[in-house]
């Protein structure tokens, strides 16, 4: 039966209530506001897409999502939260004969992270892409596997038979690791080249040679060398017309001809694209305009993707620092909640290391920040 009197609880919560609709076994049930309020027993759990709701114990007004003390609203994950506002940023994704090519804002957050359990590498992706609301996935550096019987297991998989999925300790990543500002595991690898981002107003994106900088967010070392301080890479040194004589086809060029130089020489470079175009690559950049933060995924056996035609596109569109991670069938490309690349059946049992990218809620999170972040 509905009261016509307004309740202590609705002064003390400073909300306003509507006496045609509110119930004596629910005291919030006249709430005004377009959705349950966030104090209701039966609403606090809910999407939380209300506009504002007294706040709990005090006649302040409590905007945005539930909140944090009302009854079921501590069990709502951040993505839920937020469903219903509109506010999650997809990926601008461009197939080009095969190849995806993903540009994302300067705001995007990398968010590394590994496998820990025996799941299917794919399985691990998704879960963390839900939790952290990971707008693009890709696997991270080449690895050794420590499981035993890999030739086997590999062929296994490609012939379509069973393969189960292997403890992540058995998978060495070959280069650093590092999320949420800690070592996730690898081993140094200081002759090659990596991937790093930093929280904060001075933060962003780095690239270089070496092992990623101990004082990084997120990184990934062991990669190999695309475009690097607006200096492309390549298998042997090429120069620009007007080069004196004797200049050298691979290594440090002399003095007198790196004016000239427009290709650097790098052994992993050349090793990988001897493996021929129709290799698995997956390249991560960063640029210029709206969507600098460039990555670039082929998935295995697609013809006519050279690393080289690759390289060239990028540094055309602008980007000036670029690095190859694991390639072949390892190739993987998740984004906006579908796999556009699939990795192999023995790479999905045996790999751990995943590179996210998150980007902020438009509405009301700066970059970088992400509520409920697990990578």
């Amino acid at each position: 039966m509905h009261s016509n009197r307004e309740t202590a609880s609705d002064k003390k919560h400073g909300v306003p209530m509507d006496p045609s609709t509110q119930s004596s076994g629910d005291p919030w049930a006249g709430w005004q506001g377009t959705q349950a309020h966030p104090n209701a027993p039966t609403g606090g759990g809910g999407p939380g897409r209300f506009k504002v709701a007294g706040s709990l114990g005090s006649t302040d007004a409590w905007h945005g999502i539930p909140h944090p003390q009302a009854p079921g609203a501590r069990y709502l994950a951040a993505a839920d939260a937020y469903s219903g506002l509109g506010s999650f940023a997809d990926a601008v994704v461009e197939e080009r004969n095969g190849v995806f090519y993903v540009g994302l804002s300067a705001a995007a957050a990398m968010r590394t992270f590994t496998r820990t359990i025996s799941e299917p590498f794919e399985s691990t992706v998704k879960r963390f892409a839900a939790k952290s609301s990971l707008a693009v996935v890709v696997n991270g550096n080449m690895y050794k596997d420590d499981g035993g019987f890999s030739t086997l297991k590999h062929i296994a998989g490609n012939l379509g038979l069973p393969i189960s999925s292997q403890a992540g300790n058995l998978t060495k990543p070959e280069g650093i690791v590092r999320g949420r500002g800690t070592l996730l595991g690898g081993v140094a690898e200081p002759q090659m080249y990596y991937v790093a981002w930093t929280e904060g107003p001075l933060g962003g994106y780095s690239f270089g040679h070496g092992n990623p900088p101990g004082d990084t967010t997120s990184a990934v070392g062991g990669l190999g060398p695309v475009i690097v301080n607006g200096l492309k890479y390549g298998a042997v040194n090429r120069y620009r017309h007007g080069v004196p004589d004797g200049a050298a086809l691979s290594g440090e060029p002399d003095a007198k001809h790196k004016p000239f130089l427009e290709v650097r020489s790098n052994n992993t470079y050349k090793s990988f694209v001897e493996s021929g175009p129709t290799v698995g690559k997956v390249v991560i950049g960063f640029g210029i305009g709206t969507h600098p933060v460039r990555i670039v995924v082929q998935p295995n056996g697609i013809v006519n993707a050279s690393l080289d035609s690759i390289r060239d596109r990028l540094y055309e569109d602008g980007v000036r620092n670029a690095v190859f991670l694991d390639g072949s069938d390892s190739a993987m490309l998740y984004a906006n909640g579908k796999f556009y690349s699939h990795q192999g059946p023995f790479k999905n049992m045996t790999n751990t290391v995943g590179i996210g990218f998150q980007l902020p809620f438009t509405i009301l999170d700066p970059p970088g920040r992400s509520m409920g972040n697990i990578a």
